[in-house]
């Protein structure tokens, strides 16, 4: 039986409805999943159309708010995500400095809730 206080990650698949036959158009990870302490943390958002991006991330945060979640939070590293957060309702909580390294340079990462 799977323990309830073990974050765990799942991968959402973005369906663009709209379109005859409906057809896939990205994935979001939700990872650090804790559904105990409702709360969850959205990690990878891979959509082809920007123009439906910001409605299947709305959909996303709409239902998990629905499902009584109380934290969605979004760390962030490049500057579409950050706009992406900041216009579907993200706010930032601060910067990460110094969070990572790609190819050989320190990188900072936004976290929006």
């Amino acid at each position: 039986e799977d323990d309830p206080s073990i974050p765990t990650t799942e991968w959402l698949v973005v369906v663009d409805a709209s379109l005859k036959p409906p057809k896939r158009v990205g994935t979001l990870e939700l990872t650090d999943h804790r559904p105990r302490h409702l709360a969850v943390r959205i990690n990878d958002v891979k959509i082809r159309s920007e123009a439906i991006a910001p409605l299947a991330l709305f959909a996303t945060v709409d239902a998990l708010v629905q499902r009584g979640y109380r934290r969605i939070a979004w760390r962030v590293l490049e500057p579409t995500d950050a706009a992406l957060a900041e216009a579907t309702g993200f706010a930032l909580e601060g910067v990460l400095r110094k969070y990572c390294i790609e190819d050989g340079c320190s990188r900072d990462a936004r976290l929006y809730s």
